[in-house]
């Protein structure tokens, strides 16, 4: 029997700042690092193609969540990177077989394994990471890509020039496994979420692992118009398992977007130029169901400024799914021929697991977040009428997403505070 080695695959979703490329095995696994830019735009243009990758991302996304919901009980605080998504299956589509690349681009609805097809998933990926940290000089949003192989491996070329070209990846000679990989892994998982993952992996990877894809996506953005602290305050909020909490609220009274949908809620708030904003979508009362996307849709189109008194509490959430593929089961049995070079022993891979962990803050300044995830693999104020008041003071959900692309950043619920 073929004896098998293994491997695995990280993709990170959060980091402050971005990794410059390197088409040859670097020791320094710091990376280069590139300066801010100091050009900025308003609006990100895709190609319709992209549009309907992201879109199919985005379906992707939100059924992620109601299965995750649903298999929680609902009682989990919950958070996953749909753009940190689209950038791993993108890395890993790149180095897929015939059979893999189909798999994946018909997950994106791109039809079935037409190489048109992948050039445009990576020059949507191109866009994320080059382009959407220009959006807004009061947002942080940052993306970095790299992969980490044992020095025994030799990477292809044409893998290492598309993480370079489309992804601005670095390689770094680096053997993952072990407890020295993991030391090395966890501060630099540490230094580019900003320290809001200090230990991503709780215990070593397994020595025979030579192989690691990293992708991360940092996000802090400012509010438009901050909550005053002042008018932060104590109040109960009914959580999902039935026991109540006193939580720290924070309170606005002004114009604010929001709407009301089929028994829904919801508030949208912008941070810095409005590019970027997050929704806050309180379900009917009873409802234990995580929103569809035609329902996020159907929401976030019917959005309108009124008055209104907006109680929000404050939260900083932590999570982590240990067994992403379950979800996603149609790839673990794909293979991956075509990242290592044909010299590499063993050079086919196979993803068999995905770990994602995130952590997200939202605060009387904006929103902090980070996340990362793991997949292992085998080688085989005025007077006014009185306002109509939105509290959320029991169970909701929220998206942070990108207006001009309808890209979402960050998505998940909250079920106890």
């Amino acid at each position: 029997m073929k004896l098998k080695a293994l491997y695995s695959l990280i993709i990170l979703a959060a980091s402050p700042m971005l990794i410059a490329c390197s088409n040859d095995n670097d020791n320094d696994f710091d990376g280069v690092q590139t300066e801010p830019s100091e050009e900025t735009i308003t609006t990100l243009e895709i190609s319709s193609k992209g549009r309907t990758a992201v879109d199919a991302a985005n379906e992707m996304s939100f059924s992620l969540m109601e299965s995750i919901a649903q298999q929680s009980k609902d009682e989990t605080n919950a958070c996953i990177s749909p753009v940190s998504l689209i950038q791993l299956l993108t890395l890993m589509s790149n180095g897929a077989d015939t059979e893999g690349l189909e798999a994946i681009l018909t997950r994106f609805n791109l039809g079935n394994g037409d190489q048109q097809a992948l050039s445009e998933l990576n020059e949507l990926c191109k866009a994320f990471v080059t382009k959407l940290p220009k959006l807004d000089k009061n947002v942080t949003c940052s993306f970095s890509n790299s992969l980490w192989t044992a020095p025994q491996n030799t990477v292809k070329n044409s893998y290492s020039e598309v993480l370079n070209e489309y992804f601005k990846g670095v390689l770094i000679n680096e053997n993952p496994g072990g407890k020295d990989g993991m030391m090395k892994i966890n501060s630099f998982i540490n230094e580019k979420t900003n320290g809001l993952i200090p230990q991503f992996l709780k215990t070593p990877l397994d020595n025979g692992c030579g192989l690691a894809l990293l992708n991360t996506i940092y996000f802090h953005g400012l509010w438009s118009a901050p909550f005053d602290t002042k008018d932060t305050r104590k109040n109960e909020f009914k959580n999902a398992t039935g026991l109540t909490s006193n939580v720290d609220y924070m309170c606005a009274l002004g114009n604010i977007r929001n709407t009301e949908f089929n028994g829904q809620r919801m508030v949208n708030i912008p941070f810095g130029n409005e590019t970027y904003s997050i929704s806050f979508i309180l379900p009917s009362e009873g409802s234990t169901s995580f929103p569809t996307l035609a329902e996020w849709k159907a929401l976030s189109q019917s959005l309108a400024e009124s008055y209104i008194k907006l109680e929000l509490p404050k939260f900083d959430i932590e999570y982590i799914e240990d067994d992403m593929i379950k979800y996603l089961p149609e790839f673990s049995e794909l293979t991956f021929p075509n990242i290592l070079s044909d010299n590499t022993e063993n050079k086919e891979i196979q993803f068999n697991r995905i770990i994602h962990a995130t952590r997200l803050s939202i605060s009387e300044d904006g929103c902090e977040g980070a996340g990362a995830s793991l997949g292992a693999n085998w080688i085989l104020g005025i007077d006014s009428p009185q306002p109509k008041a939105i509290v959320f003071n029991r169970p909701f959900y929220f998206v942070i997403s990108e207006k001009s692309t309808n890209a979402i950043l960050f998505m998940g619920q909250i079920q106890n505070l």
